[in-house]
């Protein structure tokens, strides 16, 4: 299991591990994208003073000048999917956040970061996905943001 290092993930991964009992591996790199100065405000707040987002789809955009952009994101999470996409581990339970797994998702799919503009997972809080990846190479999304309760 590797969790998020953000507290939320952290609590989440305590609840699943009541019943699994698994080790879990503290991970920098799926941390929620960083809103800059964003970060713990209202969403009026933030919707006041965002930068606003171009009219065509640029990795590169940031809405605060200190927050990352998709292209970060994109950078920070990629070493981390070619990490566990080339293990021995048969069996690997995320515990992140909606856009760190948006991302993870697309990649699993092998969708290209600059295809973000035309096509975009949503990830949503409490949900659970589940990609498999065949002996072929072939990625099955057997089901994405599914909710239990």
């Amino acid at each position: 299991m590797y969790v998020s290092t953000q507290k939320r993930a952290v609590q989440t991964a305590g609840e699943i591990n009541r019943t699994l009992g698994i080790q879990p591996v503290h991970e920098e790199r799926l941390c929620e994208v960083d809103a800059g100065q964003g970060n713990g405000q209202t969403r009026q707040w933030y919707n006041a003073h965002v930068t606003p987002r171009p009219a065509v789809y640029d990795p590169d955009y940031r809405p605060f000048p200190d927050a990352e952009s998709d292209r970060d994101l994109w950078v920070r999470i990629e070493p981390f999917y070619r990490e566990i996409t080339q293990n021995r581990q048969e069996r690997i339970l995320i515990v992140s956040h909606g856009t760190a797994l948006s991302f993870l998702h697309a990649m699993l799919c092998g969708i290209p970061l600059g295809a973000r503009g035309g096509f975009r997972f949503s990830g949503r809080g409490g949900s659970i996905s589940k990609f498999v990846i065949e002996p072929s190479g072939h990625t099955v999304a057997e089901y994405v943001n599914h909710r239990i309760f």
